[in-house]
């Protein structure tokens, strides 16, 4: 197991951040390697110093020191970044987790120089490059805060007392705070990530992931956004703020591959049925106006046998729709 357990103090909820002026940093954080999985979240947090929320001064004390020996180890011999600890993954089955604190990642916050400057690729209509997977392995923080690339079954997770405990900010200079790509079994647990440019986790290509616990807020386009990936679950999560959708789970794979248009019939599917009402009069009761009658209506319902259209008939064409991940 890998434990990436950063050290500082957590940022408190507030009012969307503006994009201008400067944002204070938290204390370097740091992070440290495990020989266990079985307790992931066992390292309670170790504040080093306030941390502030962009434009506006630290409201909330710092959490309470740690005591574990992970933790005292982790501030002295560990990580000093939530992407140096993925990068330090070596094999499957792994965890990191992360101490409370705000990451903004300061080595993948620059932009793009030398031959990552220079890629050739299609732009999309937003203005972005669309680059390839072998793209994004070569040059992973043109648009990625942290890169996940091809790492499988990998769980980080935020070790505080709530999701609010541990901010990953990409201060809109990214378009994603967390790319999984081609990262089967995933999980995320228990964090907070915003201020993108694009999307605030974004999981693409994988087979089983879960998202747990996790808001996502303050990004132009998604919180969430799973695409062309399969047996993934959400689960308590949140998000607020953004330009366009909050959770997209978008683009899954064809579950109907195969079946042809012999798609299963049920009772809510068959055509409308034909109703037919009857109605009846009855004299008024005594001591009512001359001439009145009560009414009362019976409905009766049929539906006519329904069978799915044959092949050689089908209802609309059938197509296969083309893939805009990026």
């Amino acid at each position: 197991m890998l434990a990436a357990l950063a050290a500082a103090s957590s940022p408190p909820p507030g009012p969307r951040p503006t994009r201008s002026g400067p944002s204070p940093s938290p204390t370097a954080p740091a992070a440290c390697r495990s020989s266990a999985r079985a307790n992931p979240t066992s390292s309670s947090a170790r504040p080093t110093g306030p941390t502030s929320r962009a434009g506006s001064p630290a409201s909330r004390p710092p959490s309470r020191p740690a005591t574990s020996p992970s933790s005292r180890r982790c501030a002295t011999s560990g990580h000093r970044h939530l992407q140096q600890a993925v990068d330090a993954v070596d094999r499957p089955g792994l965890t990191i987790a992360i101490l409370p604190g705000r990451y903004e990642e300061e080595p993948s916050q620059p932009p793009p120089t030398g031959a990552c400057a220079r890629l050739k690729a299609p732009d999309s209509a937003l203005g972005y490059q669309i680059l390839s997977y072998e793209q994004q392995r070569q040059c992973p923080h043109n648009q990625n805060l942290v890169a996940i690339l091809g790492k499988k079954d990998l769980q980080i997770e935020g070790t505080g007392a709530s999701r609010l405990d541990v901010v990953i900010d990409a201060k809109y200079q990214k378009l994603n705070a967390i790319r999984a790509d081609g990262s089967d079994g995933v999980y995320f647990r228990n964090f907070t990530a915003q201020r993108t440019t694009f999307n605030s986790l974004y999981v693409l290509a994988a087979d089983g992931f879960v998202i747990d616990d996790v808001l996502t807020r303050w990004n132009d386009e998604y919180g969430f956004l799973t695409f062309a990936s399969d047996h993934g679950l959400y689960k308590d999560c949140e998000s607020y703020g953004n330009g366009d959708s909050g959770i997209y789970p978008g683009s899954a794979s064809n579950i109907n591959d195969g079946r042809g248009y012999d798609v299963p019939a049920t009772p809510s599917r068959s055509p409308a049925a034909a109703a037919t009402t009857t109605w009846s009069a009855t004299p008024a009761p005594p001591g009512t106006r001359s001439g009145s009658t009560t009414t009362s209506s019976t409905t009766t319902w049929a539906a006519p046998p329904w069978t799915p259209p044959s092949p050689a008939t089908p209802d609309c064409p059938r197509t296969t729709p083309a893939s805009n991940a990026t």
